[in-house]
Protein backbone atom coordinates (compact mmCIF):
# COMPACT_ATOMS: atom_id res chain seq x y z
CA UNK A 1 0.00 0.00 0.00
CA UNK A 2 3.12 2.09 1.00
CA UNK A 3 3.59 3.21 -3.46
CA UNK A 4 0.21 3.55 -4.64
CA UNK A 5 -0.50 5.72 -1.60
CA UNK A 6 2.54 7.82 -1.97
CA UNK A 7 1.06 8.30 -5.35
CA UNK A 8 -1.92 9.42 -4.29
CA UNK A 9 -0.85 12.15 -1.70
CA UNK A 10 1.96 13.41 -4.91
CA UNK A 11 -1.38 14.00 -7.07
CA UNK A 12 -3.59 15.53 -4.19
CA UNK A 13 -0.14 17.57 -3.66
CA UNK A 14 -0.12 18.72 -7.59
CA UNK A 15 -3.69 19.22 -7.47
CA UNK A 16 -3.31 21.94 -4.98
CA UNK A 17 -4.63 20.12 -2.17
CA UNK A 18 -1.57 18.54 0.20
CA UNK A 19 -2.25 16.13 3.04
CA UNK A 20 -0.40 17.86 5.59
CA UNK A 21 -0.61 15.65 8.52
CA UNK A 22 -1.57 12.34 9.07
CA UNK A 23 -2.34 10.52 12.30
CA UNK A 24 -2.23 6.28 12.63
CA UNK A 25 -0.91 3.47 14.57
CA UNK A 26 2.99 2.79 14.47
CA UNK A 27 2.53 -0.49 12.72
CA UNK A 28 5.47 -1.45 10.45
CA UNK A 29 3.28 -0.34 7.00
CA UNK A 30 2.88 3.38 8.62
CA UNK A 31 6.59 3.41 10.36
CA UNK A 32 7.07 2.74 6.18
CA UNK A 33 5.07 5.28 4.74
CA UNK A 34 6.67 7.55 7.15
CA UNK A 35 9.94 7.47 5.56
CA UNK A 36 8.79 6.75 2.36
CA UNK A 37 6.80 10.29 1.95
CA UNK A 38 9.84 12.27 3.09
CA UNK A 39 12.38 10.34 1.00
CA UNK A 40 13.94 12.13 -1.31
CA UNK A 41 11.84 10.47 -4.11
CA UNK A 42 8.16 11.82 -2.77
CA UNK A 43 9.53 14.80 -0.86
CA UNK A 44 5.93 15.15 0.79
CA UNK A 45 6.94 17.01 3.69
CA UNK A 46 3.70 15.12 5.79
CA UNK A 47 3.63 15.54 9.44
CA UNK A 48 3.09 11.76 10.99
CA UNK A 49 1.75 11.25 14.49
CA UNK A 50 1.27 8.25 15.96
CA UNK A 51 -1.21 6.67 18.45
CA UNK A 52 -0.52 4.72 21.74
CA UNK A 53 -1.23 1.14 21.37
CA UNK A 54 -4.99 -0.07 21.97
CA UNK A 55 -6.39 3.79 22.21
CA UNK A 56 -8.57 4.19 19.46
CA UNK A 57 -10.29 7.18 20.91
CA UNK A 58 -6.86 8.83 20.49
CA UNK A 59 -7.94 8.50 16.39
CA UNK A 60 -11.60 8.85 16.89
CA UNK A 61 -12.43 10.36 13.43
CA UNK A 62 -11.18 7.52 11.52
CA UNK A 63 -12.15 4.86 14.22
CA UNK A 64 -15.79 6.02 14.05
CA UNK A 65 -15.50 6.71 10.04
CA UNK A 66 -14.80 2.97 9.58
CA UNK A 67 -17.56 1.75 12.11
CA UNK A 68 -20.21 4.58 10.37
CA UNK A 69 -18.83 3.63 6.68
CA UNK A 70 -18.79 -1.01 7.87
CA UNK A 71 -22.77 -0.01 8.64
CA UNK A 72 -23.79 2.23 6.05
CA UNK A 73 -22.91 -0.83 3.81
CA UNK A 74 -24.54 -2.98 5.82
CA UNK A 75 -28.01 -1.00 5.59
CA UNK A 76 -27.59 -0.55 2.04
CA UNK A 77 -27.50 -4.25 1.50
CA UNK A 78 -30.72 -4.85 3.39
CA UNK A 79 -32.69 -2.06 1.84
CA UNK A 80 -31.55 -3.50 -1.45
CA UNK A 81 -33.17 -6.73 -0.20
CA UNK A 82 -29.75 -8.37 -0.59
CA UNK A 83 -29.90 -12.02 0.90
CA UNK A 84 -27.30 -13.03 3.52
CA UNK A 85 -25.21 -15.38 1.87
CA UNK A 86 -25.11 -12.62 -1.57
CA UNK A 87 -23.63 -9.38 0.88
CA UNK A 88 -20.31 -11.36 0.88
CA UNK A 89 -19.68 -10.65 -2.67
CA UNK A 90 -21.08 -7.07 -2.78
CA UNK A 91 -19.68 -5.54 0.30
CA UNK A 92 -16.93 -4.55 -2.17
CA UNK A 93 -18.95 -2.24 -3.86
CA UNK A 94 -21.44 -1.40 -1.05
CA UNK A 95 -18.86 -0.10 0.87
CA UNK A 96 -17.40 1.86 -1.61
CA UNK A 97 -20.15 3.75 -2.56
CA UNK A 98 -21.21 4.64 0.77
CA UNK A 99 -17.96 5.94 1.11
CA UNK A 100 -18.44 8.16 -2.16
CA UNK A 101 -21.88 9.06 -0.69
CA UNK A 102 -19.98 10.47 2.91
CA UNK A 103 -18.14 12.31 0.70
CA UNK A 104 -21.82 14.61 -0.45
CA UNK A 105 -22.56 14.82 3.11
CA UNK A 106 -22.64 18.85 4.18
CA UNK A 107 -20.71 19.75 6.99
CA UNK A 108 -19.73 22.99 8.86
CA UNK A 109 -16.19 24.06 8.75
CA UNK A 110 -15.46 27.52 10.31
CA UNK A 111 -18.88 28.76 9.38
CA UNK A 112 -18.83 27.69 5.94
CA UNK A 113 -21.68 24.73 5.71
CA UNK A 114 -20.23 22.69 1.82
CA UNK A 115 -19.85 18.56 1.48
CA UNK A 116 -17.15 17.03 2.77
CA UNK A 117 -15.66 17.28 -1.04
CA UNK A 118 -16.63 20.55 -1.74
CA UNK A 119 -14.34 21.02 1.30
CA UNK A 120 -11.57 19.19 0.91
CA UNK A 121 -11.24 20.28 -3.22
CA UNK A 122 -13.67 23.05 -4.39
CA UNK A 123 -16.19 20.95 -6.17
CA UNK A 124 -18.88 18.50 -6.39
CA UNK A 125 -17.71 15.27 -8.45
CA UNK A 126 -19.79 14.26 -11.32
CA UNK A 127 -21.67 11.49 -10.20
CA UNK A 128 -23.04 14.24 -7.41
CA UNK A 129 -25.09 14.79 -10.57
CA UNK A 130 -26.75 11.33 -11.45
CA UNK A 131 -27.45 9.79 -8.06
CA UNK A 132 -29.29 6.55 -8.60
CA UNK A 133 -30.31 4.14 -5.59
CA UNK A 134 -27.97 1.16 -4.77
CA UNK A 135 -29.14 -2.10 -5.14
CA UNK A 136 -31.23 -0.51 -8.57
CA UNK A 137 -32.32 -3.19 -11.70
CA UNK A 138 -31.27 -1.98 -14.98
CA UNK A 139 -30.89 -3.64 -18.54
CA UNK A 140 -27.51 -3.35 -19.86
CA UNK A 141 -26.77 -3.72 -23.04
CA UNK A 142 -24.42 -6.45 -24.42
CA UNK A 143 -25.19 -7.38 -27.47
CA UNK A 144 -22.67 -5.92 -30.49
CA UNK A 145 -22.65 -6.15 -34.26
CA UNK A 146 -21.58 -10.15 -34.13
CA UNK A 147 -23.81 -11.20 -31.59
CA UNK A 148 -26.22 -13.91 -32.93
CA UNK A 149 -30.06 -11.69 -33.99
CA UNK A 150 -31.94 -13.43 -31.86
CA UNK A 151 -29.72 -13.11 -28.62
CA UNK A 152 -31.28 -11.51 -25.95
CA UNK A 153 -29.58 -7.42 -26.23
CA UNK A 154 -29.12 -6.89 -22.85
CA UNK A 155 -29.33 -8.53 -19.17
CA UNK A 156 -30.91 -7.67 -15.68
CA UNK A 157 -27.95 -5.99 -13.58
CA UNK A 158 -27.72 -4.02 -10.22
CA UNK A 159 -26.70 -1.01 -9.95
CA UNK A 160 -23.57 -1.48 -6.98
CA UNK A 161 -21.63 1.76 -7.65
CA UNK A 162 -20.20 4.99 -10.03
CA UNK A 163 -17.52 4.17 -12.35
CA UNK A 164 -14.60 7.23 -11.52
CA UNK A 165 -12.64 8.58 -14.19
CA UNK A 166 -15.72 8.18 -16.86
CA UNK A 167 -18.12 10.13 -17.65
CA UNK A 168 -20.24 11.01 -14.46
CA UNK A 169 -23.09 9.13 -15.82
CA UNK A 170 -21.47 5.64 -16.32
CA UNK A 171 -22.49 3.29 -13.64
CA UNK A 172 -21.25 0.39 -12.22
CA UNK A 173 -24.11 -2.98 -12.91
CA UNK A 174 -23.00 -6.49 -11.53
CA UNK A 175 -23.94 -9.66 -13.68
CA UNK A 176 -25.51 -11.98 -10.98
CA UNK A 177 -24.85 -14.84 -13.64
CA UNK A 178 -21.62 -14.12 -14.62
CA UNK A 179 -20.56 -12.39 -11.27
CA UNK A 180 -18.91 -9.56 -13.26
CA UNK A 181 -19.61 -5.72 -13.12
CA UNK A 182 -20.25 -4.03 -16.03
CA UNK A 183 -19.18 -0.44 -16.56
CA UNK A 184 -21.66 1.32 -18.42
CA UNK A 185 -24.30 4.39 -18.97
CA UNK A 186 -26.18 1.95 -21.62
CA UNK A 187 -28.90 1.41 -19.01
CA UNK A 188 -32.61 1.19 -19.16
CA UNK A 189 -33.79 1.48 -15.77
CA UNK A 190 -36.62 -0.64 -14.00
CA UNK A 191 -37.45 0.93 -11.16
CA UNK A 192 -37.21 -1.57 -9.09
CA UNK A 193 -35.05 -3.28 -7.13
CA UNK A 194 -32.39 -6.20 -8.46
CA UNK A 195 -33.59 -8.13 -5.96
CA UNK A 196 -37.31 -8.61 -4.81
CA UNK A 197 -38.22 -8.22 -1.11
CA UNK A 198 -38.83 -11.26 0.92
CA UNK A 199 -41.22 -11.44 3.40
Amino acid sequence: MIKPTCENFFKWKEAGIPVKEIRCDNAGENTKLEDRCGSAEWKLNIKFGYTARDTPQQNSYAEVAITTMLLRSKAMMIAANVVFVMRYKLFREAITTATLLDALIPIEIDGVTKTRVEHWCGELPGYAHHLRTWGEAGVVKLKTKTSVKLDNNGITCMMVGYALNHRPDVYRMWDENTNRVHTTRDIIWLKKMFFAQTT
